[in-house]
C-alpha cells in the first residue's frame, strides 16, 4: 500500500523536469504528503541561553525524608562500620562502609526488624593498586 503510493507520487516527479510543483498541480496531492525539498528545510531552533535543563526525575519529598531517616538510623546502629550515608539524585540510599564491616552490615540489613532487606542490588568496590589499602 505505502510503496504503491510512493510510486504513484514519484513517477510524475521523476518524469517531468518541473519536479514537485508539477506533480502537485496535476495530481491534487494533499499538502500533508509533500516533503520539504532540501532547500526549503528549516533550521533547528537555537537553544536559549540561561535556561536550566528540565528536571525529568520527580522529587518525592516523603520518600526522600524516609531514606534520610533510615540512613541516619543505620549510621546510629552501626557507627563503627558506616563511614558516610548519602542520597543520590535518583533517590537511592547509599551507605558507604569500612571494608571490615561488609558482613556485619549485610547481616544487620537482612536480619534487623526495621530493615529486613530481602534482595541486594549493587555492591561496589574500588581497587587502587598503588595504595597500601587498595580497596575503597
Amino acid at each position: 500500500m505505502a510503496s504503491s503510493l510512493i510510486r504513484q507520487f514519484a513517477r510524475p516527479i521523476l518524469a517531468t523536469s518541473k519536479g514537485l510543483v508539477s506533480a502537485v498541480a496535476h495530481r491534487n496531492i494533499p499538502a500533508s504528503l509533500i516533503f520539504l525539498h532540501r532547500t526549503q528545510a528549516t533550521t533547528p531552533p537555537q537553544p536559549t541561553p540561561n535556561v536550566p535543563a528540565p528536571n525529568l526525575i520527580r522529587v518525592n519529598v516523603e520518600q526522600r525524608k524516609a531514606l534520610v531517616d533510615f540512613g541516619q538510623y543505620v549510621s546510629e546502629c552501626l557507627p563503627r562500620f558506616v563511614q558516610h550515608v548519602q542520597i543520590t539524585s535518583t533517590n537511592e540510599l547509599e551507605v558507604l562502609i569500612h571494608p571490615d564491616g561488609v558482613f556485619p552490615v549485610m547481616a544487620f540489613l537482612k536480619d534487623h526488624t526495621n530493615a529486613q532487606f530481602s534482595s541486594l542490588v549493587d555492591i561496589t568496590a574500588i581497587d587502587v593498586p598503588t595504595r597500601v589499602y587498595r580497596f575503597e
